[in-house]
Parts: structure tokens; C-alpha cells; sequence
């Protein structure tokens, strides 16, 4: 449950997702940040830790594991996001996690449309065109993109590839300047 609650602090949801999921796992905000400090503590090599013990955390939500050794990607499946894996990749050795994202299951898109924690990364090229990413840090990502049905504007926030906020541009009318 630790590294839900990591996950949850790390995505920065939107309120009504935050309260919602916390309940659903019946934790307090409180423990939302207690668990990013001990996940912190135990797997940042600047803190004395090591990102390899992430493995050993998680071991009874791992789905997927590396069938070969030069390989380092596991999968990870969360009860507040069943329809996903957290996909981990780490670095050859093993001790710095190199990549994480949201991958949604093969088949199992829902068509309630483009709603935060439905929608990933991966989904934006067959629902959007003109994609430009305006922001990157850490593990979130802002994109500004044409809604090919509709013919809008929208700034998606991304946290762990999946969609976080979603927001009509303003100047829906103006391609957005790319940088």
C-alpha cells in the first residue's frame, strides 16, 4: 500500500481523485506523506537507499518480471488501478530506476472518454494530432493537443504517463506555439 500512496503524492490528482482513492485505501493524507518519505528514504541513492528494493516491496503486485537478465522491466499491478500496470524499468544494475509509466492493459480502453486516470501517454497520438510537449519534469508531463474530433485545443497533465488534468485551452481557436 506504501507505494500506492507514493504514487498518489508523486501524480499530484486532482482533489476529487485524491479523496476518493484515499478513502478507497482508507488512509489519510498524513499517511499519503509519510509513506513518500519512507519510499524516498529506502530507495533514493542520495538518502542511503536503493531503487532495487522497490522489487522486493512490491513483490506481491509484481505481474511481470524480466525473462532475460540484460533486461530490467517489471510489471506491477495496483488495486486503485486494476485496468493498469506500473511498468518499472531499471538501469543495468539494478540500483536506479531508469523509467516508470502507466501502461494500460491490451483491450481494455473504455470508451467514457478522455478523463484523468483513464487515459495514458500512449493513448494521445490516436485521439489527438499536433501533439507538442510543453513541460517536462520528473515523472509528469504537459502536452498541448488538437482534439482530432472536435477540432479543440487542450493542455493534458500527465504523472507516471497517466492522464492527471485535462483543460479546454483558452485560445482553443490558436494552435499552440511550440517549443
Amino acid at each position: 500500500m506504501d507505494f500506492q500512496l507514493y504514487l498518489l503524492k508523486t501524480m499530484d490528482p486532482p482533489e476529487s481523485l485524491l479523496t476518493t482513492a484515499l478513502a478507497e485505501l482508507g488512509c489519510s493524507i498524513d499517511d499519503m506523506d509519510a509513506s513518500l518519505e519512507n519510499i524516498q528514504r529506502s530507495t533514493q541513492l542520495s538518502l542511503g537507499g536503493s531503487a532495487e528494493k522497490i522489487r522486493t516491496m512490491l513483490s506481491e503486485v509484481c505481474v511481470s518480471s524480466p525473462a532475460r537478465p540484460d533486461h530490467q522491466a517489471y510489471a506491477y499491478n495496483f488495486p486503485l488501478w486494476p485496468e493498469f500496470d506500473v511498468v518499472l524499468t531499471f538501469d543495468p544494475s539494478g540500483k536506479v530506476l531508469s523509467n516508470a509509466e502507466f501502461v494500460r492493459f491490451t483491450g481494455h480502453y473504455t470508451e467514457s472518454g478522455i478523463t484523468p486516470w483513464n487515459f495514458t501517454e500512449r493513448d494521445l497520438v490516436g485521439n489527438f494530432d499536433q501533439i507538442t510537449r510543453t513541460e517536462t519534469w520528473g515523472s509528469y508531463a504537459t502536452y498541448n493537443a488538437r482534439d482530432t474530433d472536435r477540432d479543440q485545443w487542450y493542455r493534458l497533465r500527465f504523472g507516471w504517463g497517466l492522464l492527471q488534468d485535462i483543460r479546454l485551452r483558452k485560445d482553443s481557436a490558436e494552435k499552440p506555439v511550440a517549443n
